[in-house]
């Protein structure tokens, strides 16, 4: 679907609640009525704009103020929740078979097919490479212009999230009842039986365990190499994804209504009954305050020690998971078919994983450590430079790589669309060249004005300005 695509009539804006003042937390700020039920949990870009999918086919862009920025139109309906690229893009499974990646303006920029439906959420690497599982059995790894990297098939498909360490091993679960975990190349490093499907998607922790849950109703602790740290028994199947706490507190939903905090050694801490079963997976805020849906039709907001600090009632069940935004406004989906905006307190914490897909971009990508870890450190190091700038027929862009990385270096046009991809591979630690010959990568050439050159490895992106001229 292109901009400018008119969203159902069902789908009119509600301004009911805090359109003045900042309102009181658990209050309702905005809610957008979409056309179908609202499973997809929302990402939040770097200005504030706030996406989510829907049963209706559509991904919705918001401006922060609640306005409709755009709408996309998938084939079929989209239960995947979106991810945020560096320069960007958007992307997002759907049951039309396809992953979609979606220009920042909501055009197409390419659809990557599989063979069934897509209700995983994409995860995106540091190098820029999505990872994503289909119901067709196959585990997914494409690159950033859309080409497929390489794929794993299972016996059974794939409804988990994936989610990726700082070392870049991608962990996903599978409904052969294992937790897989893959290095960058897509071999298996290990893999890890449960007792039952699993469709809870993982959260890593600061020294790379790995938290996860499984029909077999458990949650499980592995350590970074695939062994059992620990394992919890609650009465029903564990399809939320855990959340950690500043203090390494596991939280986690359960189909038995039950909302469970953990301490790091896996011994319960607290619990809190809700009305019904509990998929959402939980968001924890910068004071230790932790949200969550529940089937019972309420977000919930309970305090660090599991006292109920409020909650918001929908007009269904809430299985969409909860983003934080900088404001502490809490966004959501709901079954009954609406976005909502809620008033909240605090940011998102500042833990190793406290929220579902990670960040609020949904990348599904714990931070690096080490050198690259700060963005501007890294920029300087690598040096990304191009001459001449302006150019006309050609110009040669170098950069330097601190460590050995698996790099990608491409170029886009302002939009953020692909432009051409320079280089994508393992490269060694020094310096490195590359020419772009002003052409796009079907080898047409390209008009003058301003273009985008990235450098994207695990520890991070830089990029730069570069103009052609006539």
């Amino acid at each position: 679907m292109r901009p400018g695509f008119a969203p159902p009539k069902l789908a009119v804006l509600m301004l009911l609640a805090g359109i003045a003042g900042a309102g009181e937390p658990g209050t309702l700020k905005w809610r957008y009525q979409t056309g179908s039920r609202v499973w997809s949990s929302p990402a939040i870009g770097a200005d504030g704009a706030v996406y989510v999918g829907s049963a209706d086919r559509c991904l919705y862009a918001f401006n922060p103020d609640s306005t409709l920025r755009w709408c996309y139109q998938a084939q079929d309906s989209i239960r995947s929740s979106p991810a945020i690229g560096a320069d960007g893009a958007v992307y997002v499974g759907s049951y039309d078979n396809d992953m979609h990646a979606v220009n920042p303006d909501g055009s197409l920029r390419w659809r990557y097919e599989t063979g069934d439906d897509v209700l995983s959420s994409p995860a995106i690497g540091a190098d820029g490479t999505v990872y994503v599982g289909s119901w067709d059995m196959h585990f997914h790894a494409v690159r950033p212009d859309g080409i497929r990297r390489w794929r794993y098939q299972a016996p059974f498909g794939f409804l988990s999230s994936p989610s990726i360490s700082a070392g870049s091993t991608v962990h996903v679960g599978c409904f052969d009842s294992r937790l897989y975990a893959f290095d960058e190349e897509g071999a298996v490093r290990w893999q890890y039986l449960t007792g039952l499907f699993v469709y809870s998607s993982p959260a890593i922790g600061a020294d790379g365990a790995v938290y996860f849950g499984s029909w077999d109703s458990s949650l499980y602790a592995l350590n970074a190499d695939g062994s059992p740290r620990w394992q919890f028994g609650t009465r029903r199947h564990v399809l939320s994804s855990p959340a950690l706490g500043t203090d390494g507190a596991v939280y986690f939903g359960s189909w038995d209504s039950v909302f469970y905090a953990l301490n790091p050694d896996g011994t319960l801490r607290w619990r809190y009954r809700t009305g019904g079963h509990i998929t959402s997976s939980p968001a924890v805020a910068a004071d230790g305050a932790v949200c969550f849906g529940s089937a019972d039709g309420f977000l919930y907001t309970l305090n660090p020690d599991g006292t109920l600090r409020w909650r918001y009632r929908t007009g269904d069940a809430v299985y969409s998971s909860p983003a934080i935004a900088d404001n502490g406004t809490v966004y959501f989906g709901g079954m009954d078919g609406c976005l909502y905006a809620v008033h909240g307190g605090r940011p998102l914490a500042a833990s190793a994983w406290p929220k579902f897909r990670h960040d609020n971009r949904n990348t599904g990508r714990a931070a690096a450590a080490g050198i690259g870890a700060d963005p501007e450190q890294f920029e300087l190091a690598c040096r990304l430079s191009a001459a001449p700038d302006p150019f006309r027929t050609q110009t040669v862009i170098r950069y330097t790589l601190p460590q050995a990385a698996r790099a990608s270096l491409a170029v886009y046009d302002a939009a953020g669309r692909t432009v051409r991809t320079l280089s994508f591979g393992n490269e060694p630690a020094g310096t490195h060249s590359a020419v772009w010959d002003g052409a796009d990568d079907r080898r047409g050439p390209v008009g003058r004005g301003v273009y985008l050159v990235r450098l994207e490895t695990r520890a991070a992106t830089t990029t730069r300005k570069l103009v052609k001229a006539e």
